[in-house]
């Protein structure tokens, strides 16, 4: 291996020109990612280096395979690519997707960039390597100093159960309130009518009793919010992932967040679903739960739906991701009219669904 140029070498270095082939269908984010990240950089070589850092420093790793590890779906297509730029403080992948993500942001600012699959050695150079110990990482074309290695992906030990969000305090800018109109001058009286003098006094207003709508409010209002409250929260909580999920950019991400949608609800009715099966496998477990689920809507053929979202080249449609959302509305239907009544009821408030996989 090649010894790795220092830091200042690096950072100082720019873009080396090397032929490669132009990126085709680039998510628009990873465009938008790279102009921001990038911002203030002085040559390529800074510029991939504040692109591998903030993948490293904001990013979480998981395979998603492991009975303790974050969901992340597999493979570098433009949707999964483009779930993993979907929000920048919760980034989950591994060293497929961050290198990959690298890669195209490179390229995207003109830095001749690839990726690297090979193997971690052990730290003396020497012993046994086995499939576990394979990785990927970045290599970016620099002058004068060739293909040098950069490593986007966060630590193993940065997992997303460790995140603890901070809340931001954001203060309102202060606002001049625009001075009170001046009072409208009383007009005279004419001159030859003498001022009447009210023969009774104007009845007095009816005087608000504040302790009495303050013991009010406290007698009916507060236990109607502590019953009621948690209700709604659960309730609205999931009404807003669905409208994202079924709102989301792209239609490739509406029609997974639509299967997502549906393992969600069988979880809330109490099935338990592995998150590393594939689709397909995952269809035939509902099946098996829920007999009624394919007498509405064949969900063997929503599974391969989805999977085509992901790994076909071509595209969704927004008419395709609509049609596919109609159909898991329907399987949804047919596995609560699988369960009794009640528990069909009560899964609809069940927390389940926000809760990880164990």
């Amino acid at each position: 291996m090649p010894e790795r140029p220092s830091e200042d070498a690096v950072k100082a270095a720019n873009a080396g020109r090397y032929d490669l082939p132009d990126p085709v269908d680039m998510p628009e984010r990873v465009r938008d990612y790279a102009r921001v990240w990038t911002s203030g950089a002085s040559g390529g070589g800074e510029a991939a280096w504040m692109i591998a850092e903030r993948f490293s420093s904001t990013g979480w790793f998981s395979h998603g395979v492991g009975p303790d590890e974050t969901l992340s779906l597999p493979g570098h297509s433009y949707s999964r690519i483009s779930a993993l730029l979907l929000d920048e403080a919760v980034m989950v992948g591994d060293e497929e997707q961050y290198s990959v993500a690298m890669a195209l942001m490179c390229r995207s600012l003109g830095i001749p960039a690839r990726v690297v699959y090979g193997y971690q050695l052990p730290a003396d150079g020497s012993g046994q390597v086995r499939g576990r110990d394979v990785r990927a990482w970045v290599e970016v074309y620099l002058s004068d100093l060739g293909w040098v290695d950069f490593n986007p992906t966060p630590d193993h030990e940065r997992v997303l159960q460790d995140f603890e969000p901070q809340e931001s305090v954001q203060t309102r800018p202060h606002v001049e309130n625009p001075p009170p109109p001046p009072e409208r001058p009383e007009a005279p009286p004419p001159d030859n009518q003498m001022p009447v003098s009210p023969v009774e006094p104007p009845p007095e207003e009816d005087v608000i009793d504040i302790t009495q709508v303050l013991r009010t409010t406290a007698t009916v209002g507060l236990p109607t919010l502590v019953l009621l409250g948690p209700i709604v929260l659960i309730l609205g909580l999931k009404n807003r992932r669905r409208r994202t999920r079924l709102h989301a950019e792209l239609p490739a991400n509406r029609v997974a967040g639509g299967w997502a949608e549906l393992l969600d609800q069988a979880r809330d009715l109490g099935a338990d679903i592995s998150p590393s099966a594939t689709r397909t496998e995952q269809a035939a477990m509902l099946a098996g739960v829920y007999p009624k689920l394919d007498r509405k809507v064949d969900s063997n053929r929503l599974a391969r739906q989805a999977d085509a979202s992901t790994f076909a080249p071509d595209p969704v449609s927004d008419e395709q991701a609509s049609k596919f959302w109609q159909g898991i509305d329907t399987a949804a239907r047919g596995m609560r009219l699988s369960v009794k009544r009640r528990k069909a009821l009560l899964s609809r408030l069940s927390t389940r669904s926000f809760r990880r996989f164990s």
